[in-house]
């Protein structure tokens, strides 16, 4: 307390003098000499005054410049150290007399120790201010009590707090150390003195007088420090230390250590533990994870998607030792076995990073979150055309938000071919490399969070088009991660309705908890997204960082040419995966190896001419134009969309001519150079960390290497412009005669017959009936799994949902708690076998399932006559509850929801069921099952051409006019939602020139 109050008065004092040097000495020096240079003035023009009072007044105007130019110096000193200290940065060296910055450095120092006492200093990435907390219930359990224990430093004698050590940057203070790992930055100086006596790499001593760091310098840090994201040399790291734990678990919403403790136990057990058995797991738990605690360090409190290390599981107390872990005590340990035909899939890498809904602010919370890349191993190539698929750094795939926008943008792209697709065709699929490629990211890709993304995009908009009096923000950033969508401004405004300040100075906004996704989709389906230039460049420890290019306008980036060119293939994959960049253009000048087969991408041939060119057309927009392209995508009137150009750094003069068209105000032109820039923002980037300054934000920069933008080009290509093929012929079924065929109803009855539980999969929120309790996400969507593919190998099961698994312990248990959930048969027998003798993890019939329904119906009706045909057709269509998995977790369900080899053969095969009732129906002239047929092709694939066709001719039958207009006014709809260019299908525009309006319907039906 005494060192506190003694800090505070040094500070106060600190204040004082810096108030008398800007304020005072001014007013004192004016008071003396008046204003500067006018008593020279005076002595060389007024004709009465004598020699000596000439000489005189030479002599003390002389001396008052002198002065002013001194308190100059001294005020340009102290104001840039205010500016750092505000920024938590270190300031450049002032051209000044020498001692004047070291000075004023140490003034500012001072002084901010009084700050701090009423106020954290605002930085940039800032803890959050109101995170979301996963309440714990009141427990009985055991507290953890601090031992006391100590270290004694053998040289100095001193007694240290054990804590963890931290490697300063270039621009670390102590007191940005103490404020970015302790939270507080008035406790700098115990950073210092638990240094103090320390050699330092560079040979430097500390002493208790010491105010400077050094870069490379290892701080040893009070226990209760929280270093950033980044591990320090010689820290353990999960991924490093995955073989010497057991396992990580990331907290949900609910969770708590008691009950965290109680779920592991109960994994590896097998059985619900007492509470005398879950206290000291508990206490260890607790113990093993204390410096992972976000402030205040309460255990009672921690956040969901935080990360936390489970300890070494005791042997259960109740299980002979011979046992090597528990099981289900009615079932053998499952020993998986390689499958006869089936070889499992490649286990894919995945990010603990998830986005809930918007929380909190822009921030930097400890974590240990580690970012897994996907492996991609090299494929044989079976030709020329082949990819072949090396091993990548972080690159955009691995990167959840860049990955969960490269799906998302499939699933669209792939979802207007559908809609265009006709009955008994098929898109042909990616090759088997990109397929591979696909599969590796999909564990990666958070959909939602790119969705929540794209909203946060267009909700600016939407808001700032009806709140025209509301200054335009200036979006340097945002991210998304366990906080939601936060946004990062270029200088303070107040947040628009819908937005909540992220800290004191609005230089931060994030969107409001109560807002749903659904909710500001719909309200922005039609708005332009505000920063169709964000790209994602990165992660940070709290979730993926993109940058607005185009407010940044030019940007420099410092590093070696390797790491500057993967850099610029991740931004421009980036534009060609995310939905709100899809109009934007990239341009290359000079050598970027890899991003040429991008359809965003351009490489000038004559990069000098088109330089000039775009120079000179820039300029003149910016005299043309009276608003700035962010003004006119709110108030839509002529929009403009960003030219992103990024320069290798042999093309320095290209830049340098680029970066002053890009700096105009009213041009869409950002440029991205590997050179120094006069007046540019900078990255400082290196494989493993990328610094934007000035503003200090810090990331771990997305690499993505030449093979991987290959790969996201073709995919990309494929989904949009996929090859037609016929459709495998299905199985020739030979009619058979009346008197030996089963009846349709026996059939219906046979195939629909109710099971004790029923897997629902073709509606948009899957769902498992039957079960004693609602299963967990995950745990339903492994028994959706299991209902799809019936039988399933262990070893797939443990890829597919549990990739990063240290054990297979983890997986087996979960198998076995979801076996004994799906119970036993009538018979005694378990209705999830054991995967022993065959590999495999296999389903009884007593597992029943809407898609296999549908699929042996639609088979049935094969070869049987037309009636028989459209009540088999129209029974398996009644199964349809919606489009397949619209509103499924996109994390547990990816399987499913971006697997097009999943959801795409349902759909293709349900829809063109539809098609094949409605034909039958036309021909019968029963135009209400016409309808019905139509209605269920919609709601697989929204849009549909098809579909619509067969609207079209039914309505006509009926003499609707109207009803041929809507039916062609949404495939029209549903062309222009896939490109602004796009048109309908020949077929379909051929049907409304013989159908519509003036060219007379059909004669209704009787």
């Amino acid at each position: 307390m005494i060192r506190r109050l003694t800090d505070l008065a040094k500070g106060l004092l600190a204040i004082a003098a810096i108030a008398a040097l800007l304020i005072g000495v001014p007013l004192l020096v004016y008071r003396l000499g008046g204003i500067p240079g006018s008593s020279v003035v005076e002595a060389f023009t007024d004709p009465l005054t004598s020699d000596t009072t000439r000489s005189e007044r030479l002599l003390a105007g002389t001396l008052g410049i002198i002065a002013w130019l001194c308190w100059l110096q001294v005020a340009y000193a102290l104001v840039a150290e205010i500016v750092a200290a505000a920024r938590g940065t270190v300031a450049n060296r002032a051209p000044i007399l020498p001692g004047i910055q070291a000075a004023a450095s140490r003034l500012v120092t001072t002084a901010t120790l009084v700050a701090g006492s009423f106020g954290q200093t605002a930085t940039v990435m800032a803890v959050p201010l109101a995170p979301v907390v996963t309440m714990e219930p009141a427990v009985a359990a055991p507290l953890v009590v601090d031992t006391g224990i100590r270290t004694v430093d053998s040289a100095t004698g001193r007694i240290e707090t054990p804590g963890p050590t931290y490697t300063t940057g270039e621009r670390d203070t102590f007191w940005s150390v103490a404020e970015t790992l302790l939270g507080d930055g008035l406790r700098w100086s115990e950073v210092r003195d638990a240094n103090v006596g320390r050699l330092m790499p560079d040979g430097t001593t500390i002493h208790s007088t010491t105010e400077e760091l050094g870069a490379g310098w290892d701080l040893v840090l009070p226990h209760d420090a929280v270093l950033p994201l980044q591990p320090q040399a010689g820290d353990p790291t999960p991924a490093a230390n995955a073989e010497a734990v057991e396992d990580w678990i990331d907290v949900e919403h609910g969770d708590h250590f008691w009950s965290i403790a109680e779920e592991a136990l109960t994994d590896v057990w097998g059985r619900a533990p007492t509470d005398t058995e879950i206290a000291p797991y508990w206490a260890e738990l607790v113990q093993t994870n204390d410096g992972r605690l976000l402030p205040p360090e309460d255990p009672n409190l921690i956040y969901p998607d935080q990360r936390f290390l489970l300890p070494p599981m005791p042997e259960d107390p109740t299980v002979p030792e011979a046992e090597e872990y528990p099981t289900d005590s009615a079932t053998p340990t499952e020993v998986p076995r390689a499958p006869a035909e089936e070889a499992p899939e490649p286990a894919p890498s995945t990010t603990t990073s998830a986005t809930t809904a918007p929380s909190t602010t822009i921030a930097e919370p400890p974590s240990t979150t580690v970012v897994q890349t996907p492996d991609l191993t090299q494929a044989a190539a079976a030709d020329e055309t082949s990819i072949p698929l090396a091993s990548v750094a972080l690159g955009l795939g691995a990167v959840s938000v860049g990955a969960g926008s490269l799906a998302v943008t499939l699933r669209r792209r792939r979802g207007h071919q559908a809609a265009k697709r006709q009955p008994g065709t098929t898109l042909e699929p990616p090759a088997d490399d990109l397929i591979e490629y696909e599969q590796r990211i999909r564990p990666v890709a958070d959909t939602e969070a790119s969705r929540w993304v794209a909203a946060t995009n267009k909700l600016i908009t939407a808001r700032l088009a009806t709140q025209t009096s509301h200054r335009l923000p200036a979006v340097v950033a945002m991210r998304a991660g366990r906080f939601g969508v936060e946004v990062l401004l270029d200088e303070p405004c107040a947040p628009l309705e819908g937005f909540v300040p992220g800290n004191a100075q609005n230089s931060a906004w994030r969107l409001h908890p109560d807002l749903e996704l659904r909710m500001i989709e719909a309200e922005t389906e039609d708005a332009q997204p505000y920063c169709p230039a964000l790209v994602t460049v990165g992660t940070t420890e709290a979730g993926d960082l993109l940058l607005d290019l185009e407010q940044i306008g030019v940007l420099s980036v410092e590093g070696d040419e390797d790491t500057a060119h993967s850099w610029f293939r991740s931004i421009a994959t980036s534009i060609a995966a995310a939905e709100w960049s899809q109009l934007c253009e990239v341009v290359a000048v000079g050598g970027i190896e890899g991003i040429d087969r991008l359809a965003s991408v351009t490489a000038s041939e004559d990069a000098e001419a088109w330089v000039a060119r775009t120079v000179t057309s820039m300029r003149k927009l910016h005299d043309r134009l009276e608003a700035t392209p962010y003004e006119q995508r709110v108030k839509p009137g002529e929009i403009f969309h960003p030219t992103v150009v990024l320069v290798a750094a042999e093309e320095a003069d290209a830049a340098n001519a680029l970066a002053e068209a890009a700096a105009l105000v009213n041009t869409p032109l950002s440029v991205v150079a590997a050179c120094p820039l006069p007046v540019a923002d900078r990255v400082h980037l290196d494989p493993r960390r990328g610094t934007l300054e000035p503003i200090g934000v810090e990331f771990e920069p997305a690499l993505t290497e030449p093979v991987e933008a290959t790969a996201v080009a073709e995919l990309l290509d494929n989904a949009e412009h996929a090859e037609v093929m016929d459709a495998p012929e299905p199985e020739v079924v030979a009619p058979e005669p009346a008197e030996g065929r089963e009846p349709v109803a026996d059939v219906i009855e046979r195939v629909m017959a109710p099971k004790p539980i029923e897997v629902r999969l073709l509606r948009p929120k899957p769902s498992v009936d039957g079960l004693e309790s609602d299963p967990p996400a995950k745990q339903l969507s492994v028994i959706c799994y299991l209902a799809y593919h019936r039988s399933v190998t262990s070893q797939r099961l443990r890829d597919t949902f549990w990739p990063n698994a240290t054990s297979r312990k983890t997986a087996d248990n979960a198998i076995s708690q979801i076996r004994t959930m799906l119970g036993v048969s009538e018979d005694g027998d378990q209705r999830l076998t054991q995967a022993i003798n065959t590999g495999e993890n296999q389903l009884s019939d007593d597992v029943g399932c809407d898609w296999r329904r549908a699929e042996a119906l639609i088979n049935a009706a094969r070869g049987r006559p037309a009636a028989e045909q459209m009540e088999l057709l129209a029974t398996a269509l009644e199964l349809v509850g919606g489009q397949i998995g619209a509103d499924a977790p996109a994390r547990q369900f990816a399987w499913l929801v971006d697997d097009h080899q999943v959801y795409g053969h349902m759909e293709r095969v349900l829809v063109d069921a539809a098609s094949a009732l409605g034909e039958l129906a036309l021909e019968a002239s029963d135009l209400r099952v016409a309808d019905a047929a139509a209605r269920a092709g919609f709601k697989l694939v929204p849009g549909s051409e098809t579909m619509c066709r067969l609207r079209m001719r039914s309505a006509s039958r009926r003499g609707d006019g109207s009803g041929v207009e809507e039916a062609y006014a949404a495939a029209t709809q549903a062309a222009l939602r896939s490109g602004l260019w796009t048109d309908v299908e020949a077929e379909t525009a051929a049907m409304w020139e013989e159908l519509g309006p003036g060219r007379g319907p059909e004669a209704a039906s009787p």
